[in-house]
């Protein structure tokens, strides 16, 4: 009988902030670019990065208050974030002035 066939799994490390950040800002560029191209891209990038970016961003808070992470990760979450809601709006009216 081995012992360690009972010991509990060790958890996922979560995704880093800096990951999330990054990925947010990712988002918004390509849903403020997308309103160029298409807008019903624009209005999906957008709404995902809108989740995204407000996740990372209070991820990026609380581990600021933790220490663990400084204040350029909340800009950087900001960033996407304004990013997704400036694709999201332009191409959601975009797409209900089409209809």
């Amino acid at each position: 009988m081995n012992l360690d066939d009972f010991a509990p799994e060790p958890k996922r490390a979560p995704v880093p902030v800096k990951h999330l950040c990054i990925a947010a800002v990712a988002l918004g560029a390509i849903s403020a670019v997308a309103i160029f191209l298409n807008s019903w891209a624009a209005v999906v990038f957008g709404a995902i990065g809108l989740f995204l970016g407000g996740f990372s961003m209070s991820r990026a808070m609380k581990r600021m208050q933790i220490g663990e992470i400084k204040m350029p990760f909340v800009y950087i979450a900001a960033l996407g974030l304004l990013l997704s809601v400036i694709g999201f709006i332009l191409g959601y009216a975009d797409v209900i002035s089409g209809l």
